[in-house]
């Protein structure tokens, strides 16, 4: 393995949040999964759904990034600003959303979910060129504390594996404590 291969560490990265996140869901009973979690406004269940939720997005906001990067940098400063206007509307839908995937999925389900949508970024990952890594655009910064103002291709996958990080010691159930990042 090529140390300085930045595809490689995301891999490797994706890989390791896979195995977390199915560690987690071999841990959690069904009662589990609708126990609140310790961010209040969700269960486990929606928790865990917002976090597989961020990677089913994952390629579509890559492609998002491509497609602005091949513009301009300062054009994609006004879809940011927009985005940022219109934080509001998308706290709203970044609730309700998960309440909702929480229902349709189960803790079993979200994890064949989880490994259908890795194996299609792990295809997206080996899609991007050399020359693209480095592209990025603007970002929404008052939608993520977690955003940076201009996020690159590579940016954007580090970005989602510090996510689940973020969200996984939110949740709460007695068997977690082996599975929490150290």
């Amino acid at each position: 393995m090529n140390n300085n291969d930045p595809k490689e560490a995301v891999r490797l990265e994706l890989e390791n949040t896979r195995f977390r996140f199915h560690e987690i869901l071999d841990t959690l009973s069904r009662e589990d999964w609708f126990k609140k979690s310790q961010f209040s406004a969700w269960t486990n269940g929606e928790l865990l759904f917002h976090m597989a939720f961020g990677f089913i997005i994952l390629s579509t906001l890559i492609n998002l990034v491509l497609f602005w990067a091949r513009l301009p940098k300062s054009f994609s400063k006004p879809f940011a600003g927009f985005l940022n206007f219109i934080t509001d509307p998308f706290e709203w839908i970044d609730v309700l959303g998960p309440q909702i995937g929480a229902k349709i999925f189960t803790y079993r389900s979200i994890g064949r979910k989880y490994d259908r949508v890795h194996f299609s970024i792990l295809r997206k990952l080996n899609s991007i060129r050399e020359d693209d890594w480095q592209k990025g655009m603007f970002f929404p910064i008052k939608w993520d504390p977690l955003f940076s103002e201009y996020m690159t291709v590579e940016n954007v996958f580090h970005y989602m594996i510090r996510h689940f990080n973020y969200h996984l010691n939110q949740l709460s159930f007695a068997r977690l404590k082996d599975t929490r990042l150290r």
